[in-house]
Order: structure tokens, then sequence, then C-alpha cells
């Protein structure tokens, strides 16, 4: 393996013992090469090829971190759902008793929100706070060197208000 410049690669590419070269350029030197080197040479950009694995990576990471999240945010709402719908149910005979006297079904459903916004903060708050916690403390060690978790004030704040959205609409339907 040689590190050569342009000029010293024409000189170097009748020697027979070479078979790899590597050139440093600023410019597009593969074109260049194909022009000078026999057919069936074949002519690689190392940096495009290491940059062109790191974005399959990253996108095999993300889809992965993706699907999970979604699969977990998923059977979270579906939970807490059922949980909802089992309050609805118990309290069937109250609610008919309330429409029957003229209660609004936005003010039960405002009754509803105020159940699912309480059970969130007592519940899925505590989960929550355990869970950044945790991931604030693999984000000092040795993991965190790897930037699978980062736990900030904008994405602790942004995943407080998706619990409360996410339950709340898993809760209203």
């Amino acid at each position: 393996q040689l590190y050569t410049s342009t000029d010293y690669f024409e000189l170097l590419r009748f020697e027979q013992n070479a078979n790899a070269f590597y050139v440093y350029s600023t410019q597009d030197i593969a074109s260049a090469l194909i022009n000078l080197l026999p057919e069936e040479t074949s002519v690689i950009d190392v940096y495009e090829n290491a940059i062109d694995n790191v974005r399959n990576e990253q996108q095999l990471f993300f889809l992965s971190t993706y699907t999970t999240a979604g699969v977990v945010i998923g059977i979270a709402a579906l939970g807490f759902f059922f949980v909802i719908r089992s309050s609805l149910t118990k309290r069937q005979y109250d609610i008919a008793i309330m429409r029957a006297i003229g209660v609004y079904k936005r003010d039960i459903f405002r009754a509803f929100s105020v159940e699912i916004l309480i059970l969130t903060s007592i519940s899925t708050m505590l989960g929550y706070a355990l869970g950044t916690y945790a991931f604030s403390l693999l984000s000092q060690s040795l993991l965190g060197e790897l930037n699978f978790f980062k736990v900030t004030f904008l994405s602790v704040v942004g995943g407080i208000v998706a619990a409360y959205v996410i339950n709340l609409v898993a809760g209203l339907l």
C-alpha cells in the first residue's frame, strides 16, 4: 500500500508489485484515475464508501429505534385506553343519569380528561421520571460515549408533553 501524489502515480502504476494505491487529493481524483488506468482496474473512493457505510448503519439504527419506540408507545396507549374504558364501564350508570338530567357531553369529556391527567401525573410521570434518570446515568457512563442516550432539557420536556398528549388522546377515544 502506498500513499502518493497524482504526479508520482504515473510512475508507480507500471511497477509489478503494487496492487493498491491510495491517492490523497482535494480534487475529484477518481475520474482522473479512470482515464489513466487500464480497463480492468477499479477505482474506489474509500472516503465515500466509509460515509455510505456510516449512513446505512445510522438508518438501520434509527429505523429499529423508531420501530421499538412506536411499538412501546402503542402498547402504552392501548393499556391506557383500556384503563379509561374500564372506568367508563364502571361509571356507565352514573353517566346515564347525568345525561338524563341534562349534563352536556363536553362536561363528561372534561371530567374524564381530568381523570386522565391525574392518572398520567401519578402513573406515567413516575415511570417517565425513573426512565429519564436511568438514561441520564447511562449517558454519563461508558455507554454514553456511543451517543445512544441523549438526555437534554428539551428532550425531557418534549417527552412529558408527548406522554400527556398520547394518554389524553388514547383515553378520550
